[in-house]
């Protein structure tokens, strides 16, 4: 069995969840404005299931660094306000971090 501890550090925290779905929200938003299925993004990712879209649409997780750049070029997404959202999530992490 895990120890409780090590498995409540790796839960998000409220803040980090909010942010994760403010940012799962824009790229959900963008997606369907551009009439793209989950199935038809994952697929230009070389990803073969759409749960790689649905995860970080629903807020479980941010999709991952590398494909940010061109997840936001195909959907229309203002880097700007990913890089925002990205920024206080992470803020709110050091804070959380520093505060204990």
């Amino acid at each position: 069995m895990g120890n409780l501890n090590n498995e409540r550090d790796k839960m998000p925290t409220l803040n980090q969840r909010k942010s994760n779905n403010l940012l799962g929200q824009l790229f959900r938003g963008a997606r369907i404005k551009r009439n793209l299925t989950q199935a038809e993004l994952a697929k230009q990712f070389n990803y073969t299931s759409p749960q790689f879209c649905s995860n970080w649409e629903r807020g479980l997780v941010v999709p991952p660094t590398n494909i940010l750049p061109k997840l936001c070029k195909l959907l229309k997404v203002d880097t700007k306000e990913v890089t925002t959202i990205l920024l206080k999530k992470r803020a709110a992490e050091l804070k959380a971090i520093f505060k204990n």
